[in-house]
């Protein structure tokens, strides 16, 4: 079975009331995956060999205060993403 390595994890969000936003949002996850290939040369099979999770972040932002006042159940969009990578390992072909 194949063993999913975490990256560190994310700083804490910070909140700026001045500003109004918050940052450090974590918006997604990233994964990737190390492949290679295994078996004869004329029937080679891919095979993953290494898999590590990371997450993505960003900086959320409200608008000011009086937007908010003017419409509170506007619809404000942000936005969240999840990555995938593959990487080839570098090999050697042996006979």
């Amino acid at each position: 079975m194949l063993q999913i390595q975490p990256l560190p994890t994310p700083a804490p969000m910070v909140w700026n009331d001045e500003a109004r936003r918050c940052e450090g949002v974590v918006t997604g996850v990233g994964y990737e995956f190390l492949t290679s290939y295994v078996g004869p040369r004329d029937n080679m099979q891919a095979k993953l060999d290494v898999a590590r999770v990371g997450y993505h972040t960003a900086t959320w932002a409200l608008p000011d205060e009086a937007a908010m006042l003017a419409d509170p159940q506007a619809a404000r969009t942000y936005h969240l993403r999840s990555t995938v990578k593959f990487v080839a390992a570098t090999q050697a072909v042996r006979d």
